[in-house]
């Protein structure tokens, strides 16, 4: 009975850790590429070399989202770069889009 207790407790208290709020508890983060090895991370430019230690110091784990705005007339070897430092920091999940071109049309008369 004793065995059966300790090992009850010991899920919980593992469990209420797994769950528990403190670093990589983000959702989601938001990027901006700014030139060719930089981007803004929290209206801060931060090169792609020390990206990772900023995401882990903004509370970003290996499960949040990255979300990163890309400008049209980035490079491809930029986004190359910035996704390999990325992934070999153990960020999996990143979401690259272009910003929006909103269109409209006046009707003839």
């Amino acid at each position: 009975m004793m065995r059966v207790v300790a090992l009850l407790a010991a899920v919980t208290l593992i469990g209420a850790a797994c769950f528990a709020p403190g670093a990589g508890s983000l959702r989601s983060v938001e990027l901006a590429l700014a030139s060719g090895d930089a981007c803004t991370l929290n209206g801060r430019i931060v090169s792609f070399r020390d990206l990772p230690r900023a995401l882990k110091a903004a509370g970003a784990g290996r499960r949040t989202v990255i979300n990163v705005k890309i400008p049209s007339d980035v490079p491809a070897e930029a986004l190359r770069s910035l996704t390999s430092r990325l992934a070999s920091a153990g960020y999996s999940r990143v979401v690259f889009a272009r910003p929006r071109r909103t269109a409209a049309r006046a009707k003839k008369r």
